[in-house]
């Protein structure tokens, strides 16, 4: 037992200890990188798959507004699960220049032949994820040109919400 004028002595510091606190940082960053435009998007749509499980309506409604710069124009797309082509997405309302980009970009992934989301929006990069897949799904190519926030609208079916128009 120490007399009680005396301080127990200090532990020295780790050296690890400045390092330590630069990882949690580092995971903080990129957690918080990870939720683009697309993901956002697509955890809606999951988190509106599961409540409308517990319910029993008629249709689903999941607000869109981009995660950074919400007052920035944007085109929204969402690929079916069929074969789509650039000439489908310029038919369907894209310019031929950002159609273009989309096929360029995601080309290692063969975009056009599985559901994704894509945006694409003034000044950010281009965000596109499938996760939204497991609980939603398109019949057709929907190319959705926006600014602010935009309202997908969704009927239930017997494997997830189905895409009916939007709002």
């Amino acid at each position: 037992m120490l007399p009680s004028h005396q301080k127990p002595a200090r532990r020295p510091c780790s050296p690890w200890r400045p390092l330590s606190a630069l990882v949690v940082l580092l995971f903080a960053g990129a957690t918080s990188v990870a939720a683009d435009n697309a993901t956002a998007l697509s955890y809606a749509i999951e988190k509106a798959a599961k409540t409308h499980s517990t319910l029993d309506a008629e249709q689903v409604v999941v607000e869109y507004l981009p995660t950074r710069a919400p007052k920035a124009p944007y085109d929204l797309i969402l690929f079916p699960d069929h074969q789509v082509t650039q000439s489908d997405l310029v038919a369907a309302g894209l310019s031929e220049a950002a159609a273009a980009q989309v096929f360029s970009k995601l080309d290692y992934i063969d975009v056009g032949s599985r559901p994704l989301i894509v945006v694409l929006q003034e000044g950010r990069r281009l965000n596109f994820t499938g996760h939204w897949r497991r609980f939603a799904r398109v019949d057709a190519l929907t190319v959705i040109h926006g600014q602010g926030p935009t309202h997908l609208v969704f009927a239930p079916s017997d494997q997830g919400l189905v895409l009916v128009g939007t709002e």
